[in-house]
């Protein structure tokens, strides 16, 4: 039983979600009516070489937030392919996000051919598919928190240039 928790955990957890709230704070915009905010982390297009086609892709956050502290994280990854048609997603959902137990991490993937399958971490009997799958769920967390505080750091260089120029101009 000690092997599964080792998997399915990631001491990592509680700082990064301290970091994605203090990222979320810094920004100026408020959220919906759910208390959701919504993060475009990535997009674009890639070639697979080995099925000699290319994908067009997006990876979104959805955090939500209640009385200052993150509640609920999805993470949604969309890939479609112009050539055969074919629409895949990926989605992850943490309901406890600041658990550093990530066993109760839901995965959703669906494709427009019809195929659907749905798991928790801690569902899977694999040692190293639960920790594949930890792994590309931390790897999405800290995206969105470095994205987050790259924005907060930009916004406050641009700051401190404007304050030192006026400070020059003598304003």
């Amino acid at each position: 039983m000690a092997a599964v928790d080792e998997a399915s955990r990631d001491e990592r957890v509680p700082v990064l979600c301290r970091r994605l709230t203090a990222g979320i704070r810094s920004l100026a915009i408020e959220p919906d009516q759910e208390g959701k905010y919504s993060f475009l982390i990535a997009s674009g297009s890639e070639y697979d070489v080995l099925e000699r086609q290319r994908y067009y892709y997006y990876k979104k956050a959805r955090v939500y937030m209640n009385q200052q502290k993150v509640t609920k994280i999805i993470f949604e990854y969309y890939r479609f392919s112009l050539m055969n048609m074919v629409r895949d997603t990926k989605t992850f959902t943490v309901t406890d996000p600041e658990n550093q137990d990530l066993s109760g991490l839901d995965i959703l993937y669906t494709s427009n051919t019809g195929e659907t399958r749905r798991y928790r971490v801690g569902d899977l009997k694999k040692e190293d598919s639960r920790r594949s799958v930890v792994k590309q769920y931390i790897s999405y967390l800290l995206t969105l928190v470095i994205k987050l505080e790259l924005h907060k750091n930009k916004k406050i260089d641009v700051e401190t240039v404007g304050i030192e120029r006026t400070i020059q101009l003598g304003d």
